[in-house]
């Protein structure tokens, strides 16, 4: 039985705790890419993060249930939360690419994947309408301030684009392109109402930089959903474009993140530098893409130390009680 202690700190379990679980499998979904050319360790590595993840959505999963239990008002403040709740998200989310990666590791029954699958893709988009319902709302009933807009918000809605990863493979091409869809179309909307938020409001606190990175998952997870349907090579090409400037915008804030004590916005660059990573590597097996298989491994490595890191400092922060504690 936990402890008063433990029963304590998991009142301030938010749902953002789910987001390392997408940070893990993003690097694993990237280390499966580069078994193209590194063979079998590279899709050793692989299992090895699908193993972590599946951990650590099972543990966050438990955890959380026994806040709602214990702690049932923390969790509807999150979801009441203007910025909070669009971390629920990551939950779904989190087993749709669970589900692409077990998949591709082939370690899986298709049939159980299939339901995992189907979960977390009509969770997903029932979150989306959530949102978006939310934001249609006044602000005195609930709606989303203006204020409260953050690279977040991608979260939710570009999640969509997610869910042929798996979809495809395990034999549903029709409905992972309709719900596809709605994440494209979500894409330039989220990215016009964060840019009005950034000119009237101003910029984002100093903790949220490291969310700037989830500019770069948009661009990433179409490119590679795309792949799945056979799209024209300018197509792709285009698209990886924008990954890399959006890339390159959020590494404006590296001093700003360098700069920030340890919290979980930093998991924030986790899963989008491992998207961008599959994307490149995807890219570098495409014809006139040689030429980026080096830099494809050198982002392998810098999203694997930086994934590693992260972890590091999460289990520090929590050793010494720095994470789970009222903000």
């Amino acid at each position: 039985m936990p402890t008063p202690r433990v029963t304590a700190l998991v009142e301030h379990l938010s749902p953002a705790w789910f987001v390392p679980v997408m940070g893990w499998i993003g690097l694993g979904l990237s280390w499966a890419r580069a078994s193209h050319g590194l063979g079998e360790p590279a899709q050793l590595i692989s299992l090895w993060c699908a193993i972590a993840a599946s951990f650590l959505l099972g543990l966050v999963s438990l955890c959380m249930v026994w806040r709602w239990i214990h702690h049932p008002q923390a969790v509807l403040a999150d979801i009441r939360h203007p910025i909070k709740h669009t971390f629920w998200s990551a939950l779904p989310i989190g087993m749709v690419l669970l589900a692409a990666l077990w998949i591709g590791l082939e370690h899986t029954d298709h049939w159980a994947m299939k339901v995992f699958w189907w979960i977390g893709a009509l969770g997903e988009m029932a979150t989306t309408f959530w949102l978006l319902a939310r934001w249609l709302r006044p602000v005195d009933a609930g709606g989303t301030p203006l204020t409260s807009l953050t690279p977040i918000i991608f979260l939710p809605l570009i999640g969509n684009v997610l869910v042929p990863w798996a979809g495809v493979p395990l034999g549903h091409a029709t409905w992972s392109s309709l719900q596809m869809g709605i994440g494209v179309f979500l894409w330039p909307v989220a990215l016009t109402l964060l840019l009005v938020r950034q000119f009237q409001v101003g910029p984002l606190p100093a903790r949220m930089s490291p969310t700037w990175f989830i500019l770069v998952v948009p661009p990433s997870a179409v490119a590679l959903s795309l792949n799945l349907f056979d799209p024209p090579m300018t197509l792709l090409w285009a698209v990886w474009g924008i990954g890399l400037i959006s890339l390159m915008c959020a590494l404006t804030q590296s001093r700003a993140i360098i700069n920030l004590s340890f919290g979980m916005t930093h998991w924030g660059m986790s899963f989008p530098l491992a998207a961008f990573t599959s994307m490149t590597l995807m890219m570098a097996q495409q014809p006139e893409g040689d030429g980026l298989w080096m830099p494809g491994m050198a982002l392998l490595a810098i999203t694997s130390v930086v994934i590693l890191w992260l972890s590091r400092m999460t289990l520090r922060g929590l050793w010494r009680g720095e994470l789970l504690r009222p903000e």
